[in-house]
């Protein structure tokens, strides 16, 4: 009896999330040129909560950009931003603004789960 209740938990899947509101990991970005390994930016991922009619929702955005002293060379300032409901992690947008040396482009996306629908508006 004791290995059936085990046995059990093997195909429960936890609601919890993996990630904890608030936390924020920062990596370094580097370029590798022939026998040189240069650190050329940074790459900032956070998560939190925010509440907006209401609703808690999540919160997730990753900010990317290279180091001043490289701007003059390629200038890189990308946002990536996302928002889902909580606790059943249902997108509600995704937001991806990027700023690549001389180009640039805006994607904003909405999902209705009501409708089954994406409502999208692109800028560039």
């Amino acid at each position: 009896i004791i290995i059936l209740f085990i046995g059990l938990n093997l195909f429960g899947q936890s609601r919890d999330l993996p990630f904890k509101f608030g936390e924020k990991l920062t990596y370094s970005a580097h370029y590798h040129w022939g026998l040189f390994w240069m650190e050329a930016g940074e790459v900032i991922f956070t998560v939190d909560s925010v509440t907006i009619d209401g609703r808690k929702l999540i919160h997730m955005q990753g900010l990317g950009k290279t180091l001043p002293k490289y701007d003059w060379l390629f200038k890189v300032r990308d946002t990536f931003a996302s928002k889902a409901t909580y606790p059943e992690f249902t997108s509600i947008s995704f937001k991806r603004v990027n700023f690549e040396g001389k180009d640039w482009v805006r994607n904003y996306y909405t999902f209705d789960g009501l409708s089954d629908s994406l409502i999208t508006f692109k800028l560039n």
